[in-house]
């Protein structure tokens, strides 16, 4: 499900099971869906956490 979210944005690669991690190509891409999904809704009480992973 949360692939329907982030594939729309370019770069998209994966995302790993059980942390939900995904990744993109590169950084800039990465940088538009953290912007665009900074706390969308999945279920009205659930909203999503979007933030970068540490280095």
């Amino acid at each position: 499900m949360l692939q329907l979210f982030f594939i729309q944005y370019p770069g998209f690669k994966e995302i790993r099971n059980g942390i939900a991690l995904v990744e993109y190509e590169d950084d800039v891409q990465s940088s538009m869906a953290v912007q665009a999904l900074p706390s969308f809704k999945i279920i009205p009480q659930n909203p999503m956490l979007v933030s970068f992973a540490k280095k």
